[in-house]
């Protein structure tokens, strides 16, 4: 697989190797499990060889990600999610073993750049 990084067009009619706002970042074709970083920190990897083609992951650290669903989860479990997406739990209320999120901000489906708090209010176990 051949990747391209593009900082816009400059003529949409002109081939990808005579624009120079189209970078090519690959000079050979990246195999499965190969990868390739551009200088913005974006990461494409093949991952598998499929029979149309091949499937690829991109990750790009400086996109906002989505606030999941948090209500009703353990603290414990709503900080790991949080974590794990970059983002920076902030919790009120009770402090007892095995509170649950009864109240977050922002809501869920909302976009934050990493590095982002996201404030839940806790409440006694049992979880209703």
């Amino acid at each position: 697989m051949i990747v391209y990084e593009i900082a816009g067009v400059e003529n949409p009619a002109a081939p990808p190797e005579s624009d120079p706002l189209i970078a090519l970042l690959t000079p050979t074709a990246l195999q499965p499990g190969q990868s390739v970083a551009s200088e913005a920190g974006i990461t494409v990897r093949v991952e598998t060889a499929i029979t149309a083609g091949f499937t690829v992951s991109i990750h790009n650290p400086t996109a906002p990600v989505v606030v999941p669903e948090l209500l009703e989860m353990t603290a414990t479990f709503a900080a790991k999610k949080l974590q794990n997406l970059g983002l920076v739990p902030h919790f009120s209320g009770s402090s007892k073993q095995g509170a649950w999120v009864f109240t977050q901000d922002p809501d869920a489906g909302t976009l934050l750049l990493r590095g982002s708090v996201v404030k839940m209010a806790l409440k006694d176990p049992p979880i209703p």
